[in-house]
């Protein structure tokens, strides 16, 4: 799930910079089949190189190490319901086709019952 936090974070960072969105993930594809990571890996693997920056020493932004920190934190607050119903929706997200249909489909619970999900103690 933290790995899916990254890649989201970086496309919305890119939202309005599709140049920008298509060198990160081309740089992500070559550091991927560079490192083995398409056959041999496991997500907590993939999700060390994004934090250490793809395509240059350090992270790119260490403000989105922070963001995707605090986003995985929240998440953990979820029950294990919420917490796939959000991985699920962030990975449809990733390769969700034009129908606009679909995209009202990806957000299947209500917002209030998961604020307070996350803030119970």
């Amino acid at each position: 799930m933290p790995c899916l936090f990254y890649l989201h974070t970086v496309i919305l960072e890119y939202a309005d910079q599709p140049d920008k969105i298509e060198t990160f993930l081309g740089k992500l594809m070559a550091v991927i089949y560079e490192a083995n990571l398409d056959t041999h890996a496991s997500a907590e693997q993939l999700l060390v190189r994004l934090l250490a920056g793809i395509g240059a020493p350090g992270p790119e932004r260490p403000e989105r190490v922070h963001e995707v920190s605090r986003l995985v934190c929240i998440a953990k607050r979820l029950g294990n319901e919420s917490r796939q119903k959000a991985c699920d929706a962030m990975l449809m997200a990733l390769i969700m086709p034009d129908d606009p249909l679909i995209a009202d489909d990806l957000f299947p619970w209500d917002p209030n019952a998961v604020r307070d999900e996350v803030l119970e103690d």
